[in-house]
């Protein structure tokens, strides 16, 4: 299965991101999935035992464009097509993809509840770190 399970994220962000989701509850299924349709920044368990596929910013907060707008029409059905792909895959190969960790992933991958996330890592400073905007369940 396409995808990496390590914790070595291509981009700062991608690691922010990762942290604010897991201090939330989730947990890393795969990271940097691409497939023909789309790339996922992240892909995650989240508590509400729903699957989230993540797309990660890194924006500057300056900038005139939301990051919501970023996201195009094409872009959104292909995550969808993406989404799809990557849960045929698992279910094709049986792929728990951390047994350790995930042990209460559903038996028929075909069940899940499927989320789209988009997490604005905002790089500007602030005492407490980057700023992190969570825009959750995203209408695709």
């Amino acid at each position: 299965m396409k995808g990496r399970l390590d914790f070595q994220f291509r981009h700062p962000a991608e690691g922010l991101a990762w942290q604010y989701l897991a201090e939330r509850g989730h947990r890393l299924i795969r990271h940097n999935y691409h497939c023909r349709f789309c790339e996922f920044d992240l892909i995650t368990f989240a508590p509400d035992q729903s699957i989230q596929f993540s797309e990660v910013k890194a924006w500057q907060s300056s900038s005139l464009v939301h990051p919501l707008e970023g996201i195009q029409a094409q872009a959104r059905r292909n995550w969808h097509r993406g989404a799809h792909l990557f849960l045929s895959e698992a279910q094709a190969q049986s792929a728990w993809p951390r047994e350790a960790d995930l042990a209460a992933l559903p038996l028929d991958w075909g069940d899940c509840t499927v989320r789209f996330a988009l997490l604005w890592v905002q790089n500007r400073a602030h005492p407490n770190g980057p700023a992190i905007t969570y825009f959750d369940n995203l209408e695709i």
